[in-house]
């Protein structure tokens, strides 16, 4: 043991020039989704075993191999879309047909399900579905009409969710049956204004905005009821400026995630996006979602915000992919992130990022630490195939202890 701290010591002086001389590497790899044979695609959701929803152009899910996997056609629909899926394939899906009407269904094993609507409202769109097939969304009338009403529906049966004065959408579901979207509230006074909100054991709680901010969506919520979506205002030009912000402690703390590098010029002289949405968070509590400029309501840079801070994600993927990433639309607690891409073409394509393997991260907790370094040292010596053995040359030993300590922290 007395010659292995004595290397250690030595391995620290060394650390500093070993660390410098690394290039820092991007964080996720990348994959363009292969679609039905059409220019177009989107991806909007992944489950934890890596099987993603979405379209192609007609309704897909690629499996955990990237294969595309055609869902068929439920009939009377012209244009269908899988917005969500769980581990066990369940797939919450969308029909749009003609003229203008919303038809949503719950796929399995080949089969569409139709879900129906709440009573009085004949369409319905679903978002989101959980690990045992209950499926969150909306019932609406297309035009003028009822107020839409959110909704939790499980094997046939829907529960209303109410609303915090008149319409309300649901957008996520966790794995304790907390529902997020947003709704109508009335405020003191009589005014209407939207709020997100967290739905939990049958009560409706508004999310109230950042200060000096006038409304909230909630997009967004894991299993530590942590939420996202946007708080904004609005400017004399009528534009909204939306913030990606996260609530926590049932909605008490809120939280401005910060601004989304861009090239200068992007927008204006200023080096960062002037507007956000966060659309997904993992239980690991990283957060996806877009950026954009104040002028457009189009996406414009994917974004991901992880132990504090804001990263563009087209920072973080290899050089020269000829993509161009717009909007991150879900991520998994492994930490695979779905959305949508502009190719050189300009079509719309769906994309998958898988985080690159972090050196050192032997006990797999997302970062390099110091039960990483005993690891290494219990294994210290000639081994085979062995996980600590970071450089492969059959043994563990110095090498592996200054690729061990240039790592050391929380993984990129």
């Amino acid at each position: 043991m007395a010659t292995r701290i004595a290397v250690i010591m030595v391995s620290l002086t060394a650390l500093g020039s070993f660390a410098s001389s690394q290039a820092g590497g991007p964080a996720y790899t990348i994959t363009e989704l292969p679609t039905l044979g059409g220019t177009s695609s989107e991806a909007f959701g992944i489950s934890e075993n890596g099987t993603i929803a979405g379209r192609a152009p007609g309704a897909v899910i690629w499996n955990e191999n990237g294969n595309v996997v055609d869902l068929g056609h439920p009939g009377g629909d012209f244009a269908v879309e899988a917005r969500a899926v769980n581990d066990a394939g369940q797939v919450a899906c969308v029909g749009e047909g003609n003229p203008q009407t919303y038809q949503s269904y719950s796929w399995e094993s080949g089969t569409f399900t139709p879900i129906g609507a709440l009573p009085g409202l004949p369409d319905s769109f679903v978002e989101d579905i959980d690990s045992v097939g209950r499926i969150v969304g909306r019932s609406l009338v297309v035009g003028p009409g009822a107020p839409d009403r959110a909704f939790i529906w499980e094997a046939g049966l829907f529960t209303e969710l109410g609303t915090l004065g008149d319409s309300s959408v649901a957008y996520g579901i966790n794995e304790v049956g907390q529902v997020v979207g947003r709704s109508l509230a009335e405020l003191p006074g009589g005014e209407l204004q939207l709020r997100g909100f967290l739905w939990d054991n049958g009560q409706m709680a508004a999310l109230e905005p950042l200060s000096e901010d006038v409304a909230t969506q909630a997009f967004d919520v894991n299993d530590a009821g942590e939420i996202v979506g946007s708080s904004w205002n609005y400017t004399t030009s009528f534009f909204t400026t939306d913030q990606a912000t996260l609530w926590r402690d049932n909605g008490n703390e809120v939280i401005d995630l910060g601004v989304v590098p861009a090239e200068p010029g992007s927008c204006s002289s200023n080096p960062y996006w002037h507007k956000s949405i966060a659309r997904a968070i993992n239980n690991r509590g990283q957060i996806v979602g877009e950026a954009m400029c104040i002028t457009s309501g189009a996406p414009k840079a994917a974004f991901l915000w992880k132990d504090g801070v804001m990263h563009n994600l087209n920072d973080l993927i290899p050089q020269g992919t000829g993509l161009d990433l717009r909007s991150a639309r879900d991520i998994n607690d492994a930490g695979q992130i779905v959305g949508y891409a502009i190719n050189q073409a300009g079509d719309l394509r769906a994309f998958l990022l898988d985080p690159v393997a972090c050196t050192g991260d032997l006990n797999g907790d997302g970062g390099v630490g110091t039960n990483d370094l005993l690891m290494l040292l219990a294994a210290w010596g000639e081994c085979s195939q062995c996980p600590a053995d970071l450089d492969g040359d059959g043994v563990v030993g110095t090498g592996d202890l200054l690729l061990l300590l240039a790592a050391w922290g929380p993984c990129p």
